[in-house]
């Protein structure tokens, strides 16, 4: 059962947002040099949903042990949300033991960083490290190469994202501070890898290549930028929603017909939350036709006209 499949049986959305992040693809490049290696990678995350489908499709039928596990770590920020979804799954896998969580690593001076999670699968002394992001970018073809991937938000780059990961947090392990941190884990030997997924939104209309050291097989959006006769770009036979933050991890998107907007709607609603200074808003466009909810079929941003 891949995603797909498995997304269209469940129906509670953060239930179906903890599906997306185990089996999603990853958003760079596997075969890069630069991070060859150093990955979790596709094969793995499909190992790891199809080993996970039962008791996710379990969760979905019950899922108010998800729901006081995100309870008692309220959070408005994204990376937090999806730490704590992987956190709940890494806590249910059978034969893995979830040795820390955030475990900082400090020099007498400063903290130098910290593991986002050690864990150690049964029958083996190594334990694993991984270093998870989940980011949304819009690609601004102008910018070129992983330096034309900025967020919403037009600070954070992914080309300096992969620079933060690559050259300093996965490497963590190996500094003599880390090494302390571990060994009171009782943790000696260190396998680092980076969990980075996310979503990568195009130029509505967009034609041309990803840049280089991108995965072939990331989720893929579009972006359009507020201004005369934006809305031209959009669909007027579908429905469409405005996503709230903590929803961007929720795929498919499926929401009840009185729920979704029509061309107009949407386009006077944008309008006058960007003008408001809400920044950019997250968009998802819904089939709607003789159904009595929409299901999501692309989603994408609409930025401020200055972005």
């Amino acid at each position: 059962m891949n995603l797909e499949q498995l997304a269209g049986r469940l129906a509670h959305p953060q239930v179906r947002a903890l599906a997306w992040l185990i089996g999603s693809p990853v958003l760079l490049d596997e075969g890069d040099p630069r991070f060859a290696g150093r990955l979790v990678g596709d094969a793995w995350c499909h190992a790891a949903l199809a080993q996970a489908a039962p008791w996710l499709l379990d969760l979905d039928r019950d899922p108010q042990p998800l729901i006081d596990f995100l309870a008692a770590r309220p959070t408005r920020r994204l990376g937090l949300l999806a730490e704590s979804l992987i956190a709940f799954w890494l806590r249910s896998r059978p034969g893995l033991e979830l040795l820390a969580q955030n475990l900082p690593v400090r020099s007498p001076a400063r903290t130098l960083g910290e593991f986002d999670f050690i864990f150690r699968e049964a029958g083996l002394s190594m334990a694993t490290h991984w270093e998870t992001a989940i980011k949304f970018y819009l690609f601004r073809p102008e910018l070129g190469g992983l330096a034309g991937y900025v967020g919403p938000g037009a600070q954070d780059v992914l080309a300096a994202k992969v620079e933060r990961v690559f050259g300093h947090q996965l490497i963590l392990g190996a500094s003599a501070e880390g090494v302390q941190a571990l060994k009171a884990l009782g943790v000696t030997q260190l396998q680092p890898h980076a969990w980075l997924k996310g979503w990568l939104f195009y130029p509505r209309g967009y034609a041309g290549p990803a840049a280089a050291g991108v995965s072939p097989r990331h989720a893929r959006g579009w972006w359009l930028r507020l201004g005369h006769n934006w809305e031209d770009a959009l669909s007027d036979g579908s429905r469409y929603a405005i996503l709230p933050r903590l929803d961007w991890m929720t795929w498919p998107w499926v929401a009840p017909a009185e729920q979704t907007l029509e061309r107009g709607t949407l386009v006077a609603a944008v309008e006058v939350r960007i003008s408001a200074g809400g920044g950019a808003l997250m968009v998802v466009e819904l089939d709607a036709t003789g159904a009595a909810a929409g299901r999501e079929t692309s989603r994408g941003f609409v930025v401020p006209a200055d972005w």
